[in-house]
């Protein structure tokens, strides 16, 4: 499954006259100017990453695209440089959403009442981490919805497969307006 986010990937990126490489772009994630740093070797302080606002993500800009790409494009030509991926582009280029394997087991009292559940998760993170774990944590609170729950035992874990990389994607991350225990 693929985001299909409003625009797709995009930036631009120019060196400052104090010597600082300016990317601008499409994320929600702009500590990753570390990973820039990193990938230009430079230090981290010679980048800057701003944010634009987003038209739509549901958690799929969180990782790396085209900022590394910007950032060395700019260092290289010391020119501004500007990249925006095709519809192909991202699709072919972007992490999926995670494939699970669940394993529910529910407990009801003697009125039909869910008291209690026990539920392994098991997800296939592809080839490379990016934030399986981080979604993997989260889903304690996430699987208990919609139904207040006393009792829940969740056992999440993400495997390392020879499948493509996944990470994190629209509704994958906890409600914000209500918590795992309240009903909705």
């Amino acid at each position: 499954m693929d985001a299909a986010y409003l625009e797709p990937e995009s930036g631009v990126a120019w060196i400052d006259s104090d010597g600082v490489i300016t990317i601008r772009l499409s994320t929600q994630v702009i500590e990753h100017f570390r990973d820039v740093a990193e990938v230009l070797q430079v230090p981290q302080n010679r980048v800057r990453v701003i944010g634009t606002y987003l038209a739509a993500a549901s958690a799929a800009k969180e990782d790396v695209t085209v900022e590394a790409y910007l950032g060395l494009l700019a260092l290289k030509t010391g020119r501004p440089v500007k990249m925006v991926w095709t519809r192909q582009e991202s699709l072919l280029s972007r992490a999926k959403r995670h494939p699970y394997r669940l394993r529910y087991r529910t407990g009801a009292d003697a009125d039909g009442e869910i008291v209690a559940q026990q539920i392994e998760l098991l997800a296939d993170a592809g080839a490379y981490a990016y934030l399986s774990a981080l979604r993997a944590a989260l889903l304690d609170g996430d699987r208990r919805r919609p139904y207040r729950v006393a009792n829940v035992e969740v056992d999440a874990r993400v495997a390392y497969t020879n499948n493509p990389p996944t990470s994190a994607m629209r509704a994958s991350a906890p409600c914000r307006r209500c918590s795992p225990t309240s009903p909705r």
